[in-house]
């Protein structure tokens, strides 16, 4: 279920789902995003640009949590405190969270810093800095004994062909045995590609 943005509270973190912190107020909020342009230089005009990359989202907030906090009414409790150790242990256990702000709601986001001058000891003005993560997964993939085999096999040969060989190859012979490397290595790709079940280009690679 979509979490929608707060327009009338403070910031919220959310853990798993659940709710792991919940700011008084939110002082101010600063949102952007970049872009990553790559190009080459040519010899003459501008350069040329090939790719067109937008970056994660990173935004900053400032909140601030008391000990007289509307909507708690627990005694003898330093929320101050405990927001604080609890936005560090963010850190520590390097833990991405869910951030609910007043303008957009973010999943997967890292604490990059967080900062808490003290001028109260019944309040403190916490600012926070985040980064949204790109997370990938990795598939382990069982290598076919066939190629295997082909890796052992084109291993003995190229160390038969140095053994063998008197003298420095010449242009020819270094293009004809780089061509052979090559053709070998696609084949041996294609047989990996079609053991993981991957599919590039709409036909097996």
């Amino acid at each position: 279920m979509a979490v929608k943005p707060r327009e009338d509270a403070g910031l919220v973190i959310l853990l798993d789902g659940l709710p792991y912190l919940e700011a008084d107020a939110t002082i101010s909020e600063t949102h952007s995003r970049s872009a990553k342009v790559t190009s080459h230089p040519r010899e003459r005009g501008s350069d040329v640009a090939d790719h067109y990359q937008p970056q994660l989202v990173e935004f900053s907030a400032t909140i601030f949590i008391s000990n007289t906090p509307l909507l708690r009414q627990e005694d003898n409790y330093d929320w101050p405190a405990d927001a604080y150790i609890r936005l560090l242990e963010l850190q520590e256990e390097q833990t991405l969270v869910t951030v609910i702000t007043h303008i957009a709601t973010y999943e997967n986001c890292a604490l990059i810093s967080v900062s808490a001058p003290v001028s109260n000891a019944n309040a403190l003005t916490i600012t926070t800095s985040w980064r949204l993560v790109d997370q990938v997964s990795t598939q382990e993939v069982a290598v076919p004994a066939e190629i295997l085999r082909g890796l052992v096999r084109a291993s003995g040969k190229t160390k038969d062909a140095t053994k063998d060989q008197v003298g420095t190859p010449s242009a020819e012979a270094q293009a004809a045995d780089a061509a052979g490397q090559a053709t070998q290595a696609k084949s041996l790709l294609k047989g990996l590609f079609d053991a993981a079940g991957i599919r590039i280009g709409g036909t097996n690679a």
